[in-house]
């Protein structure tokens, strides 16, 4: 990502976080690409309002709504991540291998649960304009 695109980027996140209510948030946009096959992982630290986001190389190269919406998912999570610390805290009881099923099943429901979020709340925010070459 060159400059002007992080630059660039940085802004429109401010923009979505107004939207969301998460205008207090400090979001750290990683030089670290997103893993293969998604465009953007978001890890959030709800202690102090800020997360790490990495986004792929080709996140900005999409059309318009697949970058908003992209966005607005990761941003959920950050709204998302305390109900994700309680499954945490309740498998500390349990063995290994329930507490592995556990964690997966519960990862899997928090992602179907922040992308039908997403598609409801992503048309409030901005679609993305003027990105950088």
């Amino acid at each position: 990502m060159s400059p002007d695109q992080r630059a660039w980027l940085e802004k429109y996140i401010a923009a979505v976080q107004e939207v969301l209510y998460l205008g207090h948030w400090r979001i750290i946009i990683s030089d670290v690409p997103a893993d293969p096959n998604t465009y953007a992982q978001i890890k959030p630290t709800v202690c102090r309002d800020a997360a790490v986001l990495k986004v792929a190389d080709d996140l900005l190269g999409n059309p318009p709504d697949v970058i908003r919406d992209s966005i607005v998912h990761e941003l959920i999570h950050c709204i998302m991540e305390p109900i994700r610390w309680v499954m945490i805290n309740g498998t500390n009881e349990l063995s290994r291998s329930a507490a592995v099923i556990h964690e997966e099943n519960h990862h899997d429901a928090m992602e179907l649960a922040t992308d039908r979020l997403a598609r409801a709340v992503a048309p409030a925010a901005p679609l993305p304009e003027g990105i950088p070459n």
